[in-house]
């Protein structure tokens, strides 16, 4: 198991988003989160990775497991593509594997 969901409610302004959902995801599972927008998707998401904290329920964790998301609008500190700033944190990855290369050769 990578994570669990146990009656999970998120609302906004006594809206309800989330209303008691459970569900699991395990190590070979390949999960989808398809609706029309509004539904709850980015806050689910949210929710997942602990930037926002339900109103009830329980999100469990399997330990040694990371979950991390890209969100729909990203805060970027500069005027780089998404794709820039992923290059940049990268670029230890990249120089060894030139370097490997050369090492190879």
């Amino acid at each position: 198991m990578i994570f669990s969901c146990s009656n999970l409610s998120k609302s906004f302004s006594a809206v309800p988003l989330l209303n008691g959902g459970s569900f699991r995801i395990d190590d070979k599972d390949k999960t989808a989160i398809v609706g029309i927008n509004g539904a709850g998707k980015s806050t689910l998401l949210k929710l997942l990775v602990g930037e926002q904290t339900p109103d009830s329920g329980e999100i469990v964790l399997s330990r040694g497991k990371t979950l991390g998301y890209l969100a729909q609008h990203q805060d970027l500190a500069s005027d780089r593509t998404i794709y820039q700033e992923i290059r940049t944190a990268k670029e230890p990855l990249f120089e060894m594997e030139r370097q490997s290369w050369k090492l190879e050769k």
